[in-house]
């Protein structure tokens, strides 16, 4: 599932209420990439996928295996087989003056230490602001060439004689 989401989800583009498009945009375009690539799978007639997170807009979402979203009080989430020691660190570092990476860093060493389904290497990946976005996108535009005038087909050929 974590490689289709990866390489196979194009996820829209959030508009309006976040949680009302977390529940119905998101998750439809969800469950008609993950039925395409044949991972949905069915039982009891419910249709099941996996759990994993998301973060949008500076808020995180889980999305539950039954496509449930939920939002943490707590601010963070874990899912997965570490969870458990995962969601232990997290909260034990919730009040410690820490950066993010430092905070993930625990928690994924302590999943890592207490379950043997966990393991480095960890990879953090940090994805732009919508101000870095922006930023990025004038920039490309700054960077764009735009031809000068073009000259009439007989002076270039006059520069290509002499």
């Amino acid at each position: 599932m974590g490689q289709l989401l990866h390489h196979a989800f194009k996820a829209p583009q959030p508009k309006g209420d976040l949680d009302a498009f977390m529940t119905t945009r998101f998750v439809n375009k969800l469950r008609t990439c993950l039925k395409e690539a044949g991972w949905a799978r069915k039982e009891s007639e419910q249709e099941k996928a996996g759990t994993f997170l998301v973060g949008i807009h500076g808020r995180l979402f889980i999305v539950y295996a039954d496509y449930q979203v939920a939002e943490p009080a707590d601010g963070y989430a874990a899912v997965g087989c570490g969870n458990e020691f995962a969601l232990g660190a997290l909260h034990a570092t919730a009040t410690a003056n820490l950066h993010a990476r430092e905070r993930l860093t625990a928690a994924l060493t302590a999943a890592s230490h207490h379950s043997t389904d966990v393991c480095e290497p960890f990879t953090f990946t940090t994805a732009p602001s919508v101000s870095e976005l922006y930023e990025m996108q004038a920039r490309r535009h700054q960077d764009v060439a735009v031809p000068g005038p073009r000259k009439p087909a007989d002076a270039a050929k006059k520069g290509a004689e002499q």
